[in-house]
């Protein structure tokens, strides 16, 4: 599996399960799973990029390389969008965790 077709699993998985928790009127948090936690460190910061990637926010992979390096209305939006992706990357992110622990339910 590509980078690429790792992070549409992620999000696709993600959007499916949380179609099953609202028929179930469910939720779920695993922000003190350390699994779940593992999971985030080592694909969170990925999964971010590529949502704003995928997105078509018009940020590419030098400005994130270089973040000193531009004016600071720009840095600002960057961090702006960085910020607020990375909030919903992380529910995101606990959705696939969901889905991957529940995924006889989606058979």
């Amino acid at each position: 599996m590509t980078d690429d077709e790792f992070a549409f699993h992620v999000f696709n998985s993600a959007t499916e399960e949380q179609l099953r928790l609202v028929k179930e009127d469910k939720t779920v948090s695993f922000v003190e799973d350390q699994d779940f936690l593992s999971f985030w460190s080592m694909n969170g910061q990925f999964l971010t990029r590529k949502n704003i990637e995928f997105k078509g926010l018009g940020i590419d992979q030098e400005e994130f390389d270089n973040i000193e390096d531009i004016p600071s209305e720009r840095k600002k939006y960057i961090c702006d969008i960085w910020n607020w992706s990375s909030e919903e990357v992380f529910y995101s992110a606990q959705l696939y965790w969901s889905f991957q622990l529940n995924i006889d339910k989606h058979s």
